[in-house]
């Protein structure tokens, strides 16, 4: 019972982290495309 609750308290938590993220990129648009572009230029 104790670990599947800690596992729904991290999941929450990487919620959180992941919407931060999103807006975070949305704010920072010509950033993250700049990044993408990078990506592509790895592969």
């Amino acid at each position: 019972m104790c670990e599947t609750q800690g596992i729904n308290e991290v999941n929450k938590l990487y919620g959180i982290l992941n919407r931060a993220k999103i807006s975070f990129m949305l704010t920072n648009n010509t950033f993250t495309m700049k990044s993408l572009i990078l990506a592509q230029d790895e592969r």
